[in-house]
């Protein structure tokens, strides 16, 4: 899965268009009426190149107040009573105590991906967490929540996450790519020109890059006469062993 943000990086997702010969942009995309919760950049922690499995577990080493049943990345839908809402969730745990930030959170809809970090604040029934916005991309700022309690709890191999203000909630599985790894797989990486008929005078490139979660993966531009336009998308979700899940 893949997140578009504005080559500029000042968020708004979709497309910035350039003139070559002057010095007029616009941005153009959609809009959402989506208010997730925050969704803090690339997780902590290492992993092989090539990604591998995640296992939703983490390493041997003490993992302060987070049990090691918590470690890893994980994945799932956003669930509204028990229905999806279209969103995907990624949240990556790592070892700390309390006041400490011990996880990176990801939240995907069509338009817009927030990322959060979140600070541990109870380890007593669950996790308890305070969710930090770090990043929004979004189409005309359909905008995510600052700030606001999170909970994890683990039951039967599966880490569920709930915001009971909205009563969303989610059944996360060990991710196929852990923290640090390479979501993208190697069969897709490189430069290509659709065979496509965009139109007259349109032409179209797309360049994809071995990158890891949270990673800029995608790049596509797009150009007719003067004007040009580019999206950038960073990977969010991924197996690298299956080359059409990413």
């Amino acid at each position: 899965m893949a997140a578009g943000r504005r080559v500029d990086g000042a968020g708004g997702a979709g497309r910035l268009c350039r003139r070559h010969h002057g010095d007029e942009e616009s941005g153009e995309g959609g809009r959402s009426d989506a208010r997730p919760p925050g969704g803090g950049e690339n997780g902590g922690g290492e992993g092989g190149d090539d990604g591998g499995g995640g296992s939703g577990r983490g390493p041997a080493a003490v993992a302060g107040d987070v049990p090691r049943e918590y470690l890893g990345a994980w994945e799932g839908e956003v669930l509204l009573d028990g229905e999806s809402i279209g969103a995907r969730r990624r949240v990556e745990v790592r070892p700390g105590r309390e006041g400490e930030t011990i996880t990176s959170m990801w939240w995907v809809l069509p338009e817009v991906m927030c990322v959060s970090d979140g600070e541990l604040i109870s380890a007593e029934a669950g996790l308890v967490l305070e969710a930090t916005l770090r990043e929004e991309v979004s189409q005309f700022g359909s905008g995510c929540r600052e700030s606001q309690e999170q909970r994890l709890s683990f039951e039967d191999g599966e880490l569920l996450w709930s915001y009971e203000p909205d009563g969303l909630t989610a059944e996360l599985e060990p991710a196929p790519v852990d923290v640090g790894g390479r979501a993208v797989p190697p069969e897709q990486v490189g430069v290509r020109e659709p065979d496509e008929d965009y139109g007259e005078g349109m032409e179209v490139r797309v360049e994809i890059a071995r990158a890891a979660v949270g990673e800029p993966a995608v790049s596509w531009e797009m150009s007719i006469g003067d004007v040009a336009c580019t999206w950038v998308h960073d990977v969010v979700a991924g197996d690298p062993g299956d080359d059409t899940r990413w």
